[in-house]
Formats: structure tokens, sequence, C-alpha cells
């Protein structure tokens, strides 16, 4: 019986739930005790670095540009800023805009979670259809 769709609208849209219940609703409510020191609360961490400390999440993250020619397998890239200069700004431009990044991934998880709901209807109506089948097999029996 396949319910991979079924499956993966429940997971993504758990997901964004939980990304947007996080961002705007705990996080929000953990700085704001830590801040006045309230629940015994005397440290607290957030927001995106480079590294592997301890983390929520952790994604190994490149930029490419490249550019090859017809009949050349040879690929260059087409920008090779300063490493450190480039990623200083960039987790500070992450870090700046957070709440509009999680709260935009959880909305692109349900988007494609809504956008797989006819297929992922499809799927039920099929296993539905096997279900019957095979009891009216064993009522026979």
């Amino acid at each position: 019986m396949k319910t991979n769709t079924v499956n993966e609208i429940r997971f993504l849209a758990r997901e964004s739930i939980r990304l947007k219940q996080f961002i705007n609703v705990k996080l929000p409510q953990i700085i704001d005790d830590y801040k006045n020191r309230r629940n015994k609360i005397d440290k607290h961490r957030d927001g995106f670095e480079k590294g592997d400390a301890i983390q929520s999440f952790n994604i190994r993250l490149s930029y490419q540009s490249f550019t090859g020619t017809y009949g050349d397998s040879s690929v260059y890239s087409d920008f090779i800023p300063d490493n450190e200069i480039v990623s200083k700004y960039f987790l500070a431009y992450l870090n700046k805009h957070t709440n509009e990044i999680f709260n935009e991934m959880a909305d692109m998880m349900l988007k494609d979670a809504l956008s797989k709901r006819e297929e992922a209807l499809k799927e039920l109506d099929d296993a539905k259809q096997e279900l019957d089948v095979l009891l009216s097999k064993t009522e026979k029996e």
C-alpha cells in the first residue's frame, strides 16, 4: 500500500507548524525569559554561526557560479570572493533576517504540502480499493 505522498505531506505540514511555532512564539519567549532572568534561564544564544558547535541544525553550504564552453570539459569560477569577508557578512545577513527566513521556509513547506494534496488523495483511494479487494477475498474464504 503506497502512502509516500501522504507521509510527505504529514511531515512537511508538521515541520512547517513546528518552525513557525519556534520562530514566532517559543524563541521570543526564551529571549524574553533570558533578558528578564525568568525561569532560571541564565544562558541563551541563537543565530547562524560558522562551525559545528552546539546547534539546532547544521547545513554544509556552498555557493557556486561557474561557466564552461562547448567542446571543453573544463569549467571556471565566475566569482571568487574572499571567503572570510563574505562569510562574515553572509552570516550577519542571515542573522538579521532569521525571522523572515524561517517564516518563508515554513510557508514553502506548507505550499509544497498543499500542492501534493490531490496525489495523496489518490494514494488513499488506491489504498482503500486495495484493502476492499483484500478483505472481500478473505470474507469469501
